[in-house]
Protein backbone atom coordinates (compact mmCIF):
# COMPACT_ATOMS: atom_id res chain seq x y z
CA UNK A 1 0.00 0.00 0.00
CA UNK A 2 1.27 4.09 -1.18
CA UNK A 3 2.07 5.56 1.79
CA UNK A 4 1.18 8.76 0.33
CA UNK A 5 -2.37 8.96 0.28
CA UNK A 6 -2.91 8.72 3.78
CA UNK A 7 -4.92 11.52 5.93
CA UNK A 8 -3.84 11.87 9.29
CA UNK A 9 -4.65 13.96 12.66
CA UNK A 10 -2.61 13.86 15.40
CA UNK A 11 0.68 12.84 16.21
CA UNK A 12 2.67 12.03 13.30
CA UNK A 13 5.38 11.58 14.79
CA UNK A 14 4.45 8.05 16.10
CA UNK A 15 4.62 6.83 12.11
CA UNK A 16 8.24 6.61 13.10
CA UNK A 17 8.08 4.99 16.08
CA UNK A 18 8.27 1.25 16.30
CA UNK A 19 4.88 -0.34 17.07
CA UNK A 20 2.52 -3.35 17.68
CA UNK A 21 -0.41 -3.75 15.38
CA UNK A 22 -3.52 -5.43 16.97
CA UNK A 23 -6.44 -7.41 14.56
CA UNK A 24 -9.31 -9.48 15.67
CA UNK A 25 -11.86 -11.43 13.75
CA UNK A 26 -14.96 -9.72 15.38
CA UNK A 27 -17.20 -12.95 15.81
CA UNK A 28 -14.90 -14.43 18.74
CA UNK A 29 -17.12 -14.20 21.51
CA UNK A 30 -17.35 -12.91 25.27
CA UNK A 31 -13.74 -14.76 26.40
CA UNK A 32 -11.87 -13.55 23.06
CA UNK A 33 -13.28 -10.24 24.09
CA UNK A 34 -11.92 -10.40 27.76
CA UNK A 35 -8.85 -11.82 26.89
CA UNK A 36 -8.32 -8.83 24.20
CA UNK A 37 -9.29 -6.12 27.09
CA UNK A 38 -6.61 -8.00 29.47
CA UNK A 39 -3.52 -7.57 26.95
CA UNK A 40 -4.59 -4.37 25.65
CA UNK A 41 -4.93 -3.52 29.53
CA UNK A 42 -1.15 -4.36 30.14
CA UNK A 43 -0.02 -2.63 26.92
CA UNK A 44 -1.49 0.57 28.03
CA UNK A 45 0.68 -0.23 31.50
CA UNK A 46 3.98 -1.03 29.64
CA UNK A 47 3.64 1.93 27.56
CA UNK A 48 4.23 -0.09 24.29
CA UNK A 49 2.94 1.86 21.13
CA UNK A 50 -0.03 -0.25 19.50
CA UNK A 51 -1.81 0.40 16.11
CA UNK A 52 -5.61 -1.15 16.35
CA UNK A 53 -8.62 0.16 14.11
CA UNK A 54 -11.75 0.94 15.69
CA UNK A 55 -14.55 -0.51 13.85
CA UNK A 56 -15.53 -3.91 15.54
CA UNK A 57 -16.61 -4.60 19.02
CA UNK A 58 -13.45 -5.60 20.04
CA UNK A 59 -11.27 -2.67 18.47
CA UNK A 60 -13.54 -0.46 20.23
CA UNK A 61 -12.79 -2.35 23.84
CA UNK A 62 -9.08 -2.32 23.43
CA UNK A 63 -8.94 0.99 21.53
CA UNK A 64 -10.87 2.99 25.07
CA UNK A 65 -8.73 0.36 27.38
CA UNK A 66 -5.71 1.75 25.47
CA UNK A 67 -7.16 5.37 25.75
CA UNK A 68 -6.88 5.13 29.90
CA UNK A 69 -2.83 4.34 29.47
CA UNK A 70 -1.07 7.03 28.53
CA UNK A 71 1.25 5.08 25.59
CA UNK A 72 1.02 6.12 21.97
CA UNK A 73 -1.68 4.82 19.81
CA UNK A 74 -2.00 4.81 15.85
CA UNK A 75 -5.29 4.64 15.17
CA UNK A 76 -6.08 3.37 11.66
CA UNK A 77 -9.69 4.01 10.40
CA UNK A 78 -12.04 1.78 7.67
CA UNK A 79 -13.46 5.19 6.48
CA UNK A 80 -12.49 8.70 6.47
CA UNK A 81 -11.73 10.80 9.56
CA UNK A 82 -15.20 12.68 10.38
CA UNK A 83 -15.20 16.24 11.34
CA UNK A 84 -16.62 15.19 14.52
CA UNK A 85 -14.32 13.24 17.41
CA UNK A 86 -15.68 11.96 20.51
CA UNK A 87 -14.35 13.72 24.16
CA UNK A 88 -11.72 10.69 24.56
CA UNK A 89 -9.91 11.23 21.24
CA UNK A 90 -9.69 14.76 21.67
CA UNK A 91 -8.38 14.59 24.58
CA UNK A 92 -5.49 12.12 23.72
CA UNK A 93 -4.79 14.15 20.42
CA UNK A 94 -4.57 17.31 22.72
CA UNK A 95 -1.96 15.14 24.73
CA UNK A 96 0.17 14.03 21.77
CA UNK A 97 -0.99 10.27 22.40
CA UNK A 98 -2.71 9.74 19.48
CA UNK A 99 -2.44 9.72 15.84
CA UNK A 100 -5.91 8.67 13.31
CA UNK A 101 -4.58 7.44 10.09
CA UNK A 102 -7.24 6.83 7.44
CA UNK A 103 -6.56 6.11 3.32
CA UNK A 104 -9.91 7.34 2.56
CA UNK A 105 -10.86 10.74 2.03
CA UNK A 106 -13.68 12.43 4.56
CA UNK A 107 -15.89 11.83 2.21
CA UNK A 108 -15.97 7.76 2.98
CA UNK A 109 -18.12 7.71 5.55
CA UNK A 110 -19.16 4.23 5.75
CA UNK A 111 -16.96 1.14 6.31
CA UNK A 112 -17.53 -1.92 3.60
CA UNK A 113 -15.47 -5.56 3.51
CA UNK A 114 -13.32 -3.56 1.23
CA UNK A 115 -12.46 -0.95 3.34
CA UNK A 116 -11.98 -2.87 6.32
CA UNK A 117 -9.51 -4.94 4.25
CA UNK A 118 -7.67 -2.11 3.32
CA UNK A 119 -7.97 -0.87 6.85
CA UNK A 120 -6.67 -4.09 8.12
CA UNK A 121 -3.85 -3.90 5.41
CA UNK A 122 -2.37 -1.02 6.72
CA UNK A 123 -2.34 -1.87 10.44
CA UNK A 124 -0.09 -4.50 8.97
CA UNK A 125 2.01 -2.00 6.93
CA UNK A 126 2.63 0.43 10.15
CA UNK A 127 3.77 -2.25 12.29
CA UNK A 128 6.93 -4.30 13.18
CA UNK A 129 4.76 -7.15 14.88
CA UNK A 130 1.01 -8.07 14.94
CA UNK A 131 -0.88 -9.70 17.46
CA UNK A 132 -4.31 -11.39 16.85
CA UNK A 133 -6.90 -10.81 19.09
CA UNK A 134 -8.99 -14.07 17.37
CA UNK A 135 -8.83 -15.31 13.79
CA UNK A 136 -11.84 -17.02 12.13
CA UNK A 137 -11.36 -19.66 10.21
CA UNK A 138 -11.51 -19.34 6.61
CA UNK A 139 -12.14 -15.53 6.88
CA UNK A 140 -10.40 -12.21 5.36
CA UNK A 141 -8.20 -12.12 8.24
CA UNK A 142 -6.62 -15.16 7.64
CA UNK A 143 -6.80 -14.85 4.20
CA UNK A 144 -4.64 -11.65 5.03
CA UNK A 145 -2.47 -12.80 7.80
CA UNK A 146 -1.19 -15.72 5.74
CA UNK A 147 0.70 -13.31 3.35
CA UNK A 148 2.57 -11.57 5.84
CA UNK A 149 5.98 -11.79 6.96
CA UNK A 150 5.97 -10.01 10.08
CA UNK A 151 5.84 -11.62 13.64
CA UNK A 152 1.98 -12.77 14.58
CA UNK A 153 1.35 -13.72 18.15
CA UNK A 154 -1.77 -15.20 18.54
CA UNK A 155 -3.97 -14.32 21.74
CA UNK A 156 -6.33 -17.36 21.39
CA UNK A 157 -5.93 -20.63 19.12
CA UNK A 158 -9.24 -22.24 17.26
CA UNK A 159 -8.81 -24.54 20.04
CA UNK A 160 -10.19 -22.52 23.06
Amino acid sequence: MDMNGLHTLGNEYLLRQPATGFLCSNDGGDDINRMCKRWALMQSESGNQIICGHQSIVEKEVFEVLLSGTQPIVLVLARGIPLTLDDMIKTALEKNQLLVVSPFRPSITRMTKETALIKNELIILLSQKIVVGYERPGGQLEMLLSKTKKDLMYLASEDE
